[in-house]
């Protein structure tokens, strides 16, 4: 039965994810925002069906704090003004927070996933010195922001477990978001939503994901050693 249920939940973020993104990236349909955060919310109940409560509580928050602001920056053609974009930079930040505390526990660096999490922050490194001049007053948010985006990064790195899955979707949320900073403060990017939403989605995707496959791995672990 709970098997059954994370199917459909996968089965409905695949649907309302490609239906978020083609949608958006045809322009402007207000009466889709309400469908913006739902695609995040079924990878949260897909986590939520698989692992239990005490050990996924972190990754649910930032899951549901990744879907809140999906919807509050979504809104910005109604409410078009930094405040809306800081309040969803904002969201995504904490939920950063709660990603990384759940990384930060499962650390065990080798050197593959140390020179991993280096090219990572010279790819990110290049990435703020060609969008920084740029940012006029949003320098500060936006540096914080990219900050933690990509100590939330290296962490999942650093991750214990044969898996990449989780630093991959990691690495794919840092691409989404420097296309979002390119678009926004650079120069406009052809089919820009497509691009950002098209690394997003399964940025997110391979995250839950990921994390989920190995703690259902160490289940059985944990109890041998047990």
């Amino acid at each position: 039965m709970l098997e059954n249920r994370r199917r459909q939940a996968l089965t409905a973020f695949v649907i309302l994810g490609a239906a978020v993104t083609g949608l958006t990236a045809a322009g402007p349909f207000l009466w889709a925002i309400p469908l913006k955060p739902l695609p995040v919310l079924c990878l949260a109940a897909r986590v939520a069906l698989a692992v239990p409560w005490a050990r996924s509580r972190t990754m649910l928050a930032a899951l549901v704090l990744g879907a809140a602001g999906d919807l509050t920056l979504a809104l910005q053609p109604v409410f078009p003004s930094e405040i809306t974009f800081l309040l969803g930079l904002g969201l995504f930040l904490v939920g950063h927070l709660f990603y990384l505390a759940t990384f930060a526990v499962e650390a065990q660096p080798r050197a593959p996933r140390l020179a991993a999490a280096a090219a990572l922050w010279l790819m990110t490194a290049a990435a703020l010195t060609l969008v920084a001049p740029h940012l006029g007053p949003m320098r500060a948010p936006v540096m914080v922001y990219a900050g933690i985006l990509t100590t939330m990064a290296v962490t999942a790195a650093l991750r214990r477990g044969p898996r990449w899955t989780v630093f991959l979707g990691a690495t794919l949320f840092v691409v989404s978001d420097t296309l979002i900073a390119v678009n926004r403060f650079l120069a406009p990017l052809p089919l820009a939503d497509l691009w950002i939403l098209g690394t997003y989605f399964p940025a997110q995707y391979l995250i839950a994901e990921g994390w989920t496959r190995d703690q259902l791995d160490e289940g059985p672990a944990r109890r041998a050693r047990g």
